[in-house]
């Protein structure tokens, strides 16, 4: 629904959050928070909460009341259940519905609201920085370890096919590859818990060299936010024990879109050109 949430005892936190639309900046501060901290925030009392997140104990409560809460009290006991729920055992967590169409239902929900998160926490100026930096830059360098590898090839992908020079770094040359960049180049740097130590060295290498660096992880203040010259913060709660690409498959093609958008007639004529060079590698016709 739209607007204020009703209060419900059936409601967690977490969708309250999910549900929640078009939250004021302060408030988005407040939500980001919150997500990004689930085993610290139970412990955080009111004052601690607005210091945090930059705003005030007023705002506080009124974003409490904008989730459907009487006040900061009522929030603050969902906090300590999700916790709860958390630090019982990560195999909770990965605990699936019986029957596989059931557990469809119930990832296809999660990645829904991964979706719907990743709308309500994204900043419109922080995503056309990124555009921009991305667009201009000279060269692009992806870097990232297991699922975070997968992401930076994925982007790598469709940031080639918008017409951008993009490599995908390979994770025995990190640092080599990023010693060749520059002022003018862009790391993009991918990192979710736990957090590649590898890829936040390499980070702040690059930062120590003035080279901008765009950080894609689970939120601003994580470890590879403090490198960052930019952070985008991707939802991917699941069920497995890894995290769920739905979220970074939007972001992923938003900003390759845009992007392309820039110049359609110069880059459908660009993959005219590799078409022709590399048709002998497809199949034109199938004959049974």
């Amino acid at each position: 629904m739209r607007g204020t949430i009703m209060s419900s005892r059936h409601r967690t936190l977490l969708s309250r959050l999910h549900q929640a639309e078009g939250l004021s900046v302060g408030h988005r501060k407040l939500a980001e928070l919150l997500l990004g901290h689930p085993l610290e925030a139970p412990f955080w009392g009111i004052e601690e909460v607005a210091l945090k997140s930059g705003t005030s104990t007023s705002a506080v409560v009124r974003f409490a009341k904008r989730l459907g809460y009487t006040g900061f009290t009522e929030l603050k006991r969902d906090l300590v259940a999700e916790m709860q729920l958390r630090s019982h055992g990560e195999g909770r967590l990965v605990t699936a519905p019986h029957g596989i169409l059931a557990t469809l239902a119930e990832v296809a929900t999660r990645d829904i609201q991964n979706l719907e998160r990743l709308t309500h926490l994204m900043d419109e100026t922080e995503l056309t920085a990124v555009v921009n930096l991305l667009g201009r830059a000279r060269s692009r360098v992806l870097i990232g370890h297991g699922v975070s590898w997968v992401m930076a090839t994925q982007l790598g992908y469709v940031l080639t096919m918008a017409g951008l020079t993009t490599v995908a770094g390979n994770p025995a040359e990190f640092a080599r590859q990023v010693a060749n960049l520059g002022p003018k180049d862009v790391l993009v740097a991918f990192s979710f818990p736990p957090y590649s130590q590898e890829t936040l060295n390499v980070a702040s290498f690059a930062k120590s060299r003035k080279i901008p660096v765009i950080a894609i992880t689970d939120r601003r203040e994580s470890p590879l936010g403090k490198s960052a010259t930019h952070a985008l913060a991707v939802p991917g709660e699941s069920l497995f024990f890894s995290q769920s690409l739905a979220a970074f498959n939007a972001l992923t093609h938003t900003l390759a879109t845009t992007l392309a958008n820039r110049n359609p007639t110069g880059i459908i004529d660009r993959l005219r050109e590799a078409e022709k060079v590399s048709e002998d590698l497809f199949t034109k016709d199938w004959k049974s």
